[in-house]
């Protein structure tokens, strides 16, 4: 599997904390496709949502 092994690659030339967003991201998506999907569409707060804190993050850019 050639692709992973490039996202790999990518994912380590990212910065510490961008790298920690990808890993944040990962388990939320494990999170929410393991579970059977809510019957209505509800926001996510940022306790459940881990792209909340790209918001913060691109403040510091």
């Amino acid at each position: 599997m050639p692709e992973f092994e490039q996202l790999r690659d990518d994912i380590s030339t990212l910065p510490a904390i961008a790298q920690q967003l990808v890993v944040d991201f990962v388990a939320f998506l494990k999170q929410r496709y393991s579970s059977p999907e809510p019957t209505t569409h509800q926001l996510s707060t940022s306790k459940t949502n881990p792209l909340s804190a790209c918001g913060a993050f691109a403040k510091h850019l």
